[in-house]
């Protein structure tokens, strides 16, 4: 599947779905040296199914490299894991252990402590490790297009934020006085 200078990497499904959601899964797809591979239990934890559709037509794409727990060790290791996680983080950890892959994970809980705790911390991958390889597989791609130039927050100048000047809305009192004149904030000169 991945040569000796390839990283082959195994999503959990809240990636998988920030990644469909922000139209990047096609782009991760396309890394150099880098393989995402989408596991059979993390795909059945992505919900609604218009999603779990969408990760389908990425396989069939050879954007997803599809996996499943085939050893009898990744096997009993993933029913260990299942235990203390969901099962598609569980499904991750086991076989990214058994087949020296690494794991894309979004979590900063229990699951990014196990993955460290297993496989150690480099062979954790997180979303700012991804979007920081997703920008320089993006300026390599246009030179002009460097993360220098780029506003703080944005991985790619076709995202940069449009300008939006919010004008709080104050509801303005009108009143009418007497003479028909209309004076604002309530203000009228009717006496006594």
């Amino acid at each position: 599947m991945a040569s000796g200078d390839e990283t082959v990497l195994v999503a959990d499904a809240p990636i998988l779905v920030r990644l469909l959601e922000r139209a990047e899964l096609r782009e991760c797809g396309q890394l150099p040296a880098h393989h995402l591979v989408l596991v059979d239990q993390v795909r059945a934890e992505v919900e609604p199914p218009s999603l779990r559709a969408k990760l389908d037509l990425a396989v069939t794409q050879g954007q997803l490299l599809p996996a499943a727990i085939s050893s009898l060790a990744a096997l009993a290791h993933f029913a260990r894991l299942a235990r203390r996680l969901g099962r598609g983080e569980a499904a991750c950890l086991a076989l990214a252990a058994a087949r020296g892959w690494h794991v894309l994970s979004a979590d900063r809980r229990r699951f990014r402590r196990e993955v460290e705790r297993e496989l150690g911390r480099s062979r954790l991958v997180s979303w700012a490790d991804l979007q920081a390889l997703l920008a320089t597989a993006r300026s390599q791609e246009n030179p002009h297009n460097r993360p220098a130039d780029r506003p703080k927050g944005c991985t790619d100048m076709s995202q940069r934020p449009a300008r939006r000047w919010r004008i709080p809305s104050v509801p303005m009192l009108r009143h009418e006085s007497a003479d028909g004149e209309v004076r604002p904030g309530g203000a009228t000169e009717e006496g006594p």
